[in-house]
């Protein structure tokens, strides 16, 4: 498993209803990883999970109006096999 972290600040209350995630996993076979975006709190939220997907950036939207937006959010990208190959290239968040 591979996971990376964004550290939030500045932001008062809670993330809002549609926050975006932005994903880019370079991988021979994009159907493997299962993408889960981790709350501060520890809450994961499923991105994909070893379905289909397009080469290059993936957008994804997710209610996280109940989650403090401070904080450090994590990406995890878990390969179902362990002799693929792929990496995160990068992620962001948009609040």
């Amino acid at each position: 498993m591979v996971s990376s972290t964004i550290e939030v600040t500045g932001l008062s209350g809670n993330g809002p209803a549609l926050l975006e995630v932005q994903e880019n996993i370079v991988h021979w076979d994009r159907s493997d990883p299962t993408v889960h975006l981790v709350a501060p709190d520890g809450t994961p939220y499923l991105l994909r999970s070893n379905s289909l997907g397009s080469s290059g950036p993936t957008t994804h939207s997710v209610d996280v109006s109940s989650k403090k937006a401070n904080g450090t959010w994590k990406l995890t990208v878990q390969d179902r096999y362990s002799t693929s190959a792929g990496y995160l290239d990068s992620w962001k968040l948009s609040f």
